[in-house]
This record gives C-alpha cells, sequence and structure tokens, in this order.
C-alpha cells in the first residue's frame, strides 16, 4: 500500500497533503487512538511520503527509498518501540545523537516512537529536550493509545492526530482491495476487528486463526468447567503471557458471550464468530442470559482496570466463581 492507495482514516491524509503543499509541517506529531487503526502504518506511509524520489508516480515498486522504509532498512527513518515493559532512557540518547547528524540518504530524518506512553520518566524528559529545540531536517511521531498518560510537556510540543475507529465497510473494502479476500472472510474479519484494521489483518494469519480457535476451547472449558479447581487451572492459562494477549483474549470472550446472548434470542444473523456457531449452540441455554450479561460487564471491567495495578488472577477467580454459582442456581 502507498501514500496514493491509501483510503483509511480518510479525513486525516487530506490534513497532511495540505500541510505537505503549504510546507507547514510541525517538526513533532503525537497519532493517538485506540491500538490497532494504523497509527504507526500512516506514520510510515508519511515517512516514505517525505523522502519518495518519485512523488509524480507514488510508485512504490521502484522508489529506492520507498522500498528501503517499507522494509525497515532506511538509515534517516527509525521505529522505536519499548525494549520490555518501557521505552528506556539509552534508546533515546541514541535518537538523539542521530538526530544532530544530516540525513543521509533522504531528504528528512523521521522517528516514530510507537506506545510512547511507555517512556520512562527519563527517557520522556531526554526527549523533551529535543522537542524544544526542533531540527528542520527532523519529524518526530509518536503514538499512543493512552495520550494524556505521556508527560504534559510532551504533549504541548506535538501536535496531536486523533485516529478512530473504522467503519466495518472501510475494513472489508481494505482488505478486498489489498489482500484480495473473498467478501464473506472480509466481513467475517471486519466484524471481529471492532474498527481497528491491525486486529482485521492479524486475523488473516494461519497461526492467528488457529490461536482464536484455541481461545475457544478455553472459553468453553471455562464455562463449562465442573469445579473450583479446574476454574484455577484454565485461568492460569488465560493468564499466561502479556498483559496485551491477556486483553486480547478478554476481547474474544466478550464476542463469543454476546453470540451466546443473541443465540438463547434466536438472532443468529448478527452473530460475530458464525464459523464457531456450532460449537456456541452446544452451550446456548446453558447459562441464564443474566449470568452472561453479568460476565460481560466484569470482563469489560478487567480489560479497563488492566492499566492498574490489578491482581489479575483474583479479579477473575472471583468473577468465574460467580458464574460457576449462577449456573448451579439455574439447575
Amino acid at each position: 500500500m502507498n501514500w496514493r492507495k491509501l483510503l483509511l482514516q480518510k479525513k486525516i491524509k487530506p490534513y497532511f497533503e495540505k500541510v505537505l503543499d503549504n510546507g507547514k509541517l510541525h517538526h513533532a506529531y503525537l497519532f493517538s487512538g485506540p491500538g490497532g487503526v494504523g497509527k504507526r502504518t500512516f506514520a510510515k506511509l508519511l515517512a516514505r511520503k517525505l523522502n519518495c524520489l518519485a512523488p509524480e508516480t507514488d510508485d512504490e515498486q521502484t522508489c529506492r527509498q520507498c522500498l528501503k522504509i517499507l522494509h525497515n532498512n532506511h538509515p534517516d527513518v527509525q521505529v522505536l518501540a519499548p525494549d520490555g515493559a518501557f521505552i528506556k532512557i539509552n534508546q533515546i540518547r541514541k535518537v538523539i545523537s542521530d538526530a544532530n547528524l544530516k540525513p543521509l540518504e533522504g531528504r528528512k530524518k523521521v522517528y516514530i516512537i510507537t506506545r510512547a506512553d511507555q517512556l520512562k520518566t527519563e527517557a520522556a524528559n531526554a526527549l523533551l529536550k529535543v522537542l524544544e529545540e526542533p531540527n528542520p531536517n527532523v519529524l518526530f511521531i509518536l503514538t499512543s493509545d493512552k495520550p494524556f498518560s505521556l508527560l504534559p510537556t510532551i504533549i504541548s510540543r506535538c501536535l496531536m492526530i486523533n485516529f478512530t475507529r473504522l467503519s466495518n465497510q472501510e475494513i472489508e473494502e481494505h482488505l478486498i482491495n489489498h489482500y484480495h479476500l473473498p467478501a464473506s472472510e472480509a466481513a467475517q474479519a471486519a466484524l471481529l476487528a471492532d474498527g481497528r484494521i491491525g486486529r482485521a489483518v492479524g486475523l488473516l494469519d494461519s497461526d492467528k486463526k488457529n490461536e482464536r480457535s484455541d481461545f475457544l476451547n478455553l472459553f468453553l472449558g471455562l464455562l463449562t468447567a465442573d469445579s473450583f479447581l479446574n476454574y484455577y487451572k484454565l485461568i492460569g492459562e488465560l493468564l499466561a503471557g502479556t498483559k496485551e494477549e491477556t486483553g486480547e483474549r478478554m476481547r474474544f470472550f466478550t464476542g463469543w458471550l454476546r453470540d451466546l446472548i443473541l443465540l438463547q434470542m434466536g438472532v443468529d444473523g448478527l452473530l460475530l464468530n458464525s464459523d464457531q456457531v456450532a460449537s456456541l449452540q452446544k452451550i446456548k441455554y446453558r447459562f441464564p442470559r443474566e449470568a452472561l450479561e453479568n460476565l460481560i460487564y466484569r470482563i469489560n471491567g478487567f480489560c479497563q482496570l488492566q492499566t492498574v495495578n490489578l491482581n489479575q488472577t483474583l479479579y477473575l477467580e472471583n468473577t468465574f466463581r460467580a458464574l460457576f454459582l449462577d449456573t448451579r442456581r439455574a439447575i
């Protein structure tokens, strides 16, 4: 995908085209919005637009600069991500040192700092110094789904661009045009994506499809466990991995719970997981609707509380214990 063919975030692209036409590009931007809506992708496309040697054709297949940026080996375009849980001072020091040099190949150096809310305090303070003394050859793009977790002084030095969730139609069109997906598969992926193109694309990967099937088995196990001991074992499996991975699993869970409620109501035309309806049909009457709604409420609370110091194990043990008791009362 190149700049000319970019159809997503339709309000943001014209804004930057106008800025570039007028020569009024700011030295630092903060791309805010939910994860997976295209912030990092847009940042890289903007970096290519700024350094492209064939702007009239916008042909990434022939432009040496675009190809290098596309494959993450351009010396003047760097993408910075947390090293572990945080972006550390040494990472920012390297950026500052490099930013003081002239571009090696391109017209402008571009530093894309993803998940900028994970900057450690000393790293954020170091970055602030370079943002306060902008270099005309350098562009900083910070991305974050929690922008107000950044230092207020960093926010004040950047222009904030808000990326919103995409419509199902936008995601479907993108998957059909760029990934040549059949319309039915594109529609299914768009439903599951929750407005996030990154999630939709991720679901196309065969490993992700297998992973989703594994999550469904884990979900069914939690809903049908016959003892607290089994609950504890399955919750341990659920929490294996990072907070982000656990949060993704929980979002899948809420989709399946929603589908169970719709199946109880006899509304099967609005299912998010129509490809897994056979498994859901087997347990749709096992739980009272009120219990399923309460579980969705609890899981949504879990996802919101992940940003604080939450005892995830205890929270989920209490959540599924309540479901277990609700089920027993209904029998």
